[in-house]
């Protein structure tokens, strides 16, 4: 059995992400090795990574990003480190004693304690999205890593209103190409504390909340925003 609290929180530690050819698998429970990579043909061990510089800590959520940017070779695993508050990226995990090709230093940058990294999510263009579920917010960052602004309400967990977040902890963007206009570039982020799903844009566009204990109906219609900010 695996807890499910603490060090092996679920809301923390653990994810799973598939590219064309392979899928990796960061672990909430395993000892040791903080992920592990298969080949989507058959399912057999490719090689695997631990956090780097903290031996000690567990991988969060990983995101695939498939192109290169001036910081970052094409093909690249993005990858939370919650209690080192850093995101790694890797060019792959063929080597368990390999180092990654950069590091995002993440820090509160609208107050607060020290960060707790969970989820990631990368677009396209390199940019990428870091849920704090210390700080209750979601930093964004340009393709180098430099740190470019937050959506939310940070340091305080905020439930009475549109626009914060009370423990994000996983995110995911639809693709700024999908297939589905609408959606287009949209974020989807997991916020624990108030047990709902956020849908909005990369700035402060709010779509919907979905409440996940069925108090109720599916979100649809339009916006809860009633104007877009300028």
């Amino acid at each position: 059995t695996c807890p499910t609290t603490g060090a092996r929180d679920p809301g923390t530690y653990g994810g799973v992400v598939a590219t064309a050819d392979r899928i990796v698998l960061t672990h909430r429970c395993g000892d040791g090795i903080g992920l592990n990579t298969y080949a989507r043909s058959d399912l057999t061990a490719r090689g695997g990574a631990s956090a780097y510089g903290c031996p000690t800590c567990r991988f969060g959520q990983i995101a695939f990003s498939p192109r290169a940017t001036t910081q970052t070779p094409q093909g690249a695993y993005y990858v939370t480190v919650p209690d080192a508050a850093e995101v790694q990226v890797w060019s792959g995990f063929d080597n368990v004693h390999g180092t990654p090709v950069r590091t995002i230093d993440v820090q509160a940058h609208g107050g607060g304690v020290t960060p707790r990294p969970t989820g990631v999510a990368v677009d396209d263009e390199g940019t990428t999205f870091v849920t704090d579920s210390a700080n209750h917010v979601v930093y964004v960052y340009d393709a180098d890593g430099t740190y470019s602004r937050y959506i939310g309400n940070p340091p305080d967990p905020d439930t009475g209103s549109d626009f914060g977040f009370d423990t994000p902890v996983a995110i995911s963007q639809y693709p700024r190409t999908g297939s589905i206009s609408q959606l287009r570039g949209n974020l989807l982020i997991a916020d624990r504390g108030s047990n709902r799903v956020v849908r909005r844009d990369t700035y402060t566009w709010l779509f919907w909340n979905a409440p996940l204990d069925g108090s109720s109906p599916p979100p649809s219609g339009p916006p809860v925003n009633t104007t877009k900010p300028s």
